[in-house]
C-alpha cells in the first residue's frame, strides 16, 4: 500500500514521491524527477541481522551489500566486483555513486538505515 505526492520547493523543480507504509512498522519513501520514474525504482528494505555469524552487520556496510547483491541479481553482474564510493567536495559527503569493474555505471542509488531497518533504491538512468 502506498501513497503518492509531490514535493513543492520554491525556485526547484518538484520531486514526485511514493510513501509506502509496510508491516513491521516501518514506512519507506522514494522520490523521482518525474512520476512515471516511480514505476522503474527498484527498492527493498532489509533487518539488520544479529552480529553473530561474524559478517561486518554495520548499517551503512550491510546496506551497501544488500543494494549490490540485489542489483547484481536483477542484471546478472558479480557482486564482488560492484563498490559503492562516496566522495567529498569542499569538505561535503556527495550522494554515493555506484562502480562497477571501477567503472562509474548509470544507476542512481540511494541508501539509508535507521534502528534496525536499511533500505535501498536504485534507478538506472537511460540518458
Amino acid at each position: 500500500m502506498f501513497t503518492e505526492g509531490e514535493v513543492i520547493i520554491a525556485g526547484a523543480d518538484p520531486v514526485f514521491v511514493r510513501i509506502f507504509d509496510l508491516p513491521a512498522g516501518c514506512m519507506h519513501c522514494i522520490g523521482a524527477d518525474n512520476l512515471t520514474d516511480l514505476n522503474d525504482i527498484i527498492w527493498g528494505i532489509e533487518i539488520l541481522p544479529e552480529s553473530a555469524s561474524g559478517e561486518d552487520n554495520e548499517p551503512s556496510s550491510f546496506g551497501r551489500r544488500c543494494l549490490t547483491r540485489k542489483l547484481a541479481g536483477l542484471y546478472q553482474l558479480n557482486f564482488r566486483e560492484l563498490e559503492v564510493r562516496r566522495g567529498t567536495e569542499g569538505g561535503e559527503l556527495q550522494p554515493p555513486q555506484l562502480y562497477y569493474e571501477n567503472k562509474k555505471t548509470p544507476f542512481d542509488i540511494s541508501l539509508s538505515h535507521d534502528g534496525k531497518f536499511v533500505a535501498y533504491a536504485f534507478f538506472k538512468r537511460l540518458n
